[in-house]
């Protein structure tokens, strides 16, 4: 059997080497500088014009492939330079540079994809440019290095002697080596050890070549791997700061009820995810925020948000419904949805799609967020408090507010005086506080000397101005009627006396002579204990 050494061929057709990658070279610095066309037209006239998915349109899969073959090829010649012992410089930068052109490919393939729905800034665009310039000006240098020795070696047609003997071909590259084994499988299989063999020569004399150029190639892979992965579609955890199209955006805060502000059940079977959002809009125009941005995957359903609950959740956040975002502008979203009761469960993935409705394209993925929502129908005891004692509202929706009860007085009505003047005489008259609601004969008065301090930071800021407010919004009364334990909300006592530290609110007039009177804070399931008598 008549076996050649395995790049005989390869050096025999040296200039054949050559051709192809010049094909190759051509076709990729057109396309690189279509790329450097776009970003300098759009540095121009700072916006481009709607060209479908500009991803594909300008780096397509062949120019992947072609930058490869490409490396791959500049690879053999260098392979085939160092076993002649010959100057491979030129093809050692060409197997880095290759590289690195496939990463940039993947990165401006990314830009283009974002383009769709966001606009870059003049600095980007032109930097981008600057880039593109830079990364097609060593093609054309490679260009003509491989024009040169490709016509170099063309015997017939150019004396180019020289280049053909520093090359130092000879018979013993063509020589041929007879071998006699006893079946075609041997033949085979020590073929391949023969190329095994010299590959491990190959990488013995060129370990670090070796080890650089794999290293490079295994980051262009996980860099492509990864950007695909950002671009496509991962799960993100609540709190994360996410840039979703031209939104920057995080989950704050989630929940889950079945009942509204005043803890009264909203409709029965039904429960409500409540996903507190942060949008800020990067874009220079209007982002429609619509009725598909927001979805919550429940079994294999993709609900949508509700918009007609904003009075049950006021006191949570600013219900979502559908809204044009000014530039710049940024806002603090509710996002509700209806789910069934046998739905609830401790997590879901909420669902942001990645586009904006300012133009034609829209993407069909979405930006998913693990959230695991507090259930505000867990009624958690967090103490019994007496009069006297401060009491911290942190592990409620309230954050960092507290309240101090300093006395509690319970009776029919209040004759309270007051000061004021007439002229420059000062009169003193008296104020009296009774029930304001129609049956005032059932009913009596909790006085209630207090200090309060609501967070600024909090939704229910806006509407906790004194500290009735707060026994009004959250307050129950829960006593012992000859036996029986009776619970009944707090209504608040319009005044104009004193409001800031006194609270006037009714109760049932049985409280008077009652035992184990307590009042309880109910804030969205956080109960404080206040001993009464």
């Amino acid at each position: 059997m008549v076996i050649k050494k395995p790049y005989a061929f390869l050096i025999k057709h040296f200039r054949l080497v050559h051709g192809l990658l010049f094909v190759l070279l051509v076709y990729l610095i057109g396309k690189s500088f279509n790329i450097y066309g776009f970003f300098n037209s759009y540095a121009i006239n700072h916006t481009y014009v709607n060209q479908g998915n500009l991803a594909s349109t300008y780096i397509s899969i062949p120019m992947y492939i072609a930058a490869i073959i490409s490396a791959l090829v500049m690879l053999v010649i260098y392979f085939l330079l160092s076993v002649k012992r010959k100057n491979n410089l030129v093809y050692l930068l060409g197997v880095i540079y290759f590289v690195i052109l496939i990463i940039f490919f993947f990165h401006v393939s990314t830009v283009f994809d974002s383009l769709q729905s966001k606009a870059l800034s003049v600095e980007t665009v032109r930097i981008y440019r600057d880039v593109s310039l830079i990364v097609l000006m060593p093609q054309i240098v490679f260009l003509f290095i491989i024009v040169a020795r490709m016509l170099g070696f063309n015997l017939k047609q150019f004396d180019f002697k020289k280049d053909i003997e520093e090359l130092d071909i000879d018979v013993t590259d063509d020589e041929e080596v007879e071998l006699t084994f006893g079946n075609d499988s041997y033949k085979i299989s020590r073929f391949i050890r023969k190329f095994i063999r010299l590959s491990k020569y190959f990488f013995v004399e060129n370990k670090l070549f070796v080890i650089a150029a794999s290293s490079l190639i295994v980051f262009g892979i996980s860099f492509f791997i990864y950007t695909r992965f950002e671009r496509i579609q991962r799960s993100y955890e609540e709190s994360q700061d996410l840039n979703i199209s031209s939104l920057s955006f995080s989950v704050k805060n989630s929940y889950i009820t079945n009942v509204d502000s005043k803890n009264n059940v909203i409709s029965s079977g039904k429960y409500y995810l409540l996903v507190d959002v942060f949008v800020k809009n990067r874009y220079n125009i209007d982002y429609a925020l619509t009725r598909e941005t927001f979805r919550l995957e429940v079994g294999d359903e993709l609900l949508i948000p509700t918009f007609r609950l904003n009075k049950e959740f006021y006191d949570i956040g600013s219900v979502y419904n559908p809204i044009d975002l000014k530039p710049g502008e940024e806002k603090d979203y509710l996002i509700v949805f209806e789910i069934n009761d046998e739905d609830v469960k401790k997590d879901y993935l909420f669902k942001v799609k990645n586009y904006n409705g300012f133009n034609d394209i829209k993407y069909d993925f979405y930006k998913e967020v693990v959230i695991k929502p507090e259930n505000l129908n867990v009624n958690e005891d967090l103490g019994h408090f007496t009069a006297g004692d401060t009491i911290d509202l942190k592990d409620s929706l309230l954050k960092n507010s507290t309240v101090t009860i300093n006395k509690i007085e319970i009776a029919s009505k209040f004759r309270e005086e007051y000061t004021y003047k007439v002229g420059n005489e000062t009169k003193k008259g008296v104020y009296s506080i009774i029930p304001s609601s129609t049956n005032k004969a059932s009913l009596s008065v909790l006085k209630i000397d207090s200090k309060v301090n609501i967070d600024k930071d909090v939704v229910m800021s806006k509407y906790l101005k004194i500290p009735a407010d707060l026994y009004d919004q959250y307050g129950i009364i829960r006593y012992n009627f000859q036996g029986t334990y009776k619970t009944s909300k707090l209504t608040k006592i319009k005044v104009n006396y004193n409001n800031d530290t006194l609270s006037y609110l009714e109760i049932p007039k049985e409280v008077e002579v009652s035992t184990d009177v307590d009042l309880i804070l109910l804030i969205r399931g956080r109960k404080y204990t206040i001993s009464l008598k």
